[in-house]
């Protein structure tokens, strides 16, 4: 049974590529809504930029990020306990710093591993 569940988790995970991929290439933000990209708030070098991994943490992903790092000052819209959670496991590997790497990359292992 676990083993269907995983497989059935990663053909979804690989198969939401094919939209990323298209979408980079055919589709881009509103005037005005850049602050919805994860690129609006990070460095030009960031890893995180790719576009097969930005997307990830774009929309919500942002918010959480924000949530992360600063607590919340932006939208109290959302539940505490993803941002406290990466938070906390992202601090167990290093110094948080905001929108760091480490958070994002933190924040997508969690996230996939809550949807499992």
């Amino acid at each position: 049974m676990l083993k269907k569940i995983i497989s059935i988790f990663l053909v979804w995970r690989i198969l939401l590529f094919i939209p990323l991929f298209f979408g980079n290439f055919f589709l881009s933000y509103r005037n005005g809504f850049y602050y919805t990209s994860v690129a609006h708030y990070t460095q030009p070098w960031n890893p995180t930029l790719h576009f097969l991994l930005s997307p990830w943490a774009n929309f919500d992903g942002v918010y959480y990020l924000l949530i992360t790092s600063s607590g919340y000052t932006v939208n109290a819209g959302f539940f505490p306990l993803f941002p406290m959670s990466i938070h906390f496991v992202s601090s167990l590997f290093g110094n948080i710093s905001y929108f760091a790497p480490l958070q994002f990359f933190t924040g997508l292992l969690l996230s996939n591993i809550y949807f499992v």
